[in-house]
């Protein structure tokens, strides 16, 4: 597929102080594709986390292994015809579900957190 437009936005938050941040993100196109290119989790926590948002509406836009880790990806998610230009976006560090694989639970890993998404147009 062509694709016509494309931004990417650079997210980072200190996992420490805050498990979850709210982005405003602004597009002069309608994106109806986001790729999660990358992740990068800084600390000496060694737990399994997720990062979950409401962007998407699978929930969980990535999962990784901590302790100082960069992680390429090509996480590709659908966004839907109704995608939002303008809008305020939740980003939330998350312990995955265990024992029953349902929900997840709040986490107490800390360290700094970024993620490279790319929103495309095709």
């Amino acid at each position: 597929m062509k694709v016509k437009n494309r931004k990417v936005f650079n997210i980072s938050w200190n996992n420490t102080t805050a498990k979850q941040v709210q982005i405003g993100m602004n597009f002069e196109f309608m994106p109806n594709e986001l790729i999660v290119r990358s992740v990068n989790y800084d600390t000496n926590d060694n737990l399994a986390l997720q990062i979950g948002s409401d962007i998407v509406k699978e929930s969980v836009l990535c999962s990784f292994l901590g302790i100082r880790m960069m992680q390429e990806l090509e996480n590709h998610f659908s966004l839907g015809p109704n995608f939002p230009q303008n809008r305020t976006w939740l980003f939330q560090t998350q312990t995955p579900p265990s024992g029953t694989g349902v929900g997840v639970e709040s986490t107490t890993a800390t360290g700094i957190v970024s993620l490279m998404l790319e929103f495309i147009e095709h």
